[in-house]
């Protein structure tokens, strides 16, 4: 089956290496950061195009 995983802080770290894993184990990923280059550079990493990605988080602004 096919499974939908967000990985929060999945750019780096531990993080990275849980989106590698559930990557590669046949999940579509989404790697959640608030670095939208580390994030580009995971995606880019990760195989089978499966993968999309959330460039960062602001907290709302008055």
């Amino acid at each position: 089956f096919d499974l939908l995983c967000a990985v929060c802080g999945g750019s780096r770290g531990i993080g990275r290496a849980v989106s590698m894993l559930l990557a590669e184990r046949c999940c579509r990923v989404v790697v959640v950061s608030r670095n939208q280059h580390a994030a580009q550079a995971t995606v880019a990493s990760l195989d089978g195009g499966t993968v999309s990605f959330i460039p960062s988080l602001h907290p709302w602004q008055s």
